[in-house]
Formats: structure tokens, C-alpha cells, sequence
């Protein structure tokens, strides 16, 4: 009696675990990145964010990227365009340390401008606060 309350503690133990290893993962699934929603169609708001950035002093238009050429073989892709977006005083600060040049691979940041199935332009970046937060303890600035 007594191996089979341990046995059903253990399962218990293990489900929770598991749940919250689920949960945590979809949390941070949700905290990677930073979605909105535009009011704009796909044009407008690409228009728009492209104006936003080149018009801006602190970030930069590394470049663009319109895959839907590339991907013509394997299917349509249509309203679907990244920016290359950074900030080059803060990507030069963090490029110039040893310790932090694997973060390269970050910079630029991209930014997703796309329609959805049901007729929504959303904007995607990934959530560069939270990566800086991460990495706080480095001293990256």
C-alpha cells in the first residue's frame, strides 16, 4: 500500500513538472517576441514602419528582404516582408566585446510585416529588451 501512495506521488510530482514545463515554455514563447496588430492594410503599414525607421535617429534600415521569389517552388507567399532594423551605436557597443560577438547573429534585428489568413496586418519583432535582460549581467552597454 505504502509503494503505491509513493508511486502515485511521484506521477503526481511528474504531471505537475510537466504541466509547468509546458506553461513555462508557452510563456516565454509569448515574451520572445512582440506582436501588433495594424489598423493599416499590408502596403500602408509597411510603408509606414519603413517611414518610421529611416526617419528615426536611433534606428537604421539594414535592409530588406521580400523572400516570395525564393519561395515561388514551394508555394505562395504572399504580404509577407522583414526589415532588417538596428540600432548601430548599441550594436557597436555590444560587437566590440569579445564576449559578446556571438550576439552578431541577433544584429540586425528583424522585423515581420504580414497579412494573416484572416485578413489582419501584423507586425513581429523579437523582443530585444528581454534579450538585453538576459544578457545584463555581460554589462553590454
Amino acid at each position: 500500500m505504502k509503494k503505491t501512495a509513493v508511486l502515485i506521488t511521484i506521477l503526481l510530482a511528474l504531471s505537475a513538472a510537466l504541466s509547468c514545463s509546458s506553461m513555462m515554455r508557452s510563456m516565454m514563447k509569448k515574451r520572445m517576441f512582440t506582436h501588433y496588430t495594424s489598423k493599416y492594410a499590408f502596403d500602408e503599414t509597411y510603408a509606414k514602419v519603413k517611414k518610421g525607421i529611416t526617419g528615426s535617429k536611433h534606428w537604421a534600415l539594414m535592409g530588406e528582404i521580400d523572400n516570395a521569389d525564393r519561395y515561388k517552388k514551394y508555394g505562395t507567399l504572399k504580404n509577407f516582408k522583414i526589415l532588417q532594423i538596428c540600432a548601430p551605436d548599441t550594436a557597436v557597443k555590444i560587437l566590440k566585446k569579445d564576449h559578446l560577438k556571438f550576439m552578431g547573429a541577433m544584429i540586425p534585428l528583424k522585423l515581420c510585416i504580414y497579412d494573416t489568413s484572416d485578413n489582419k496586418t501584423r507586425i513581429s519583432v523579437m523582443n530585444a529588451r528581454m534579450m538585453g535582460k538576459m544578457f545584463k549581467e555581460e554589462a553590454i552597454i
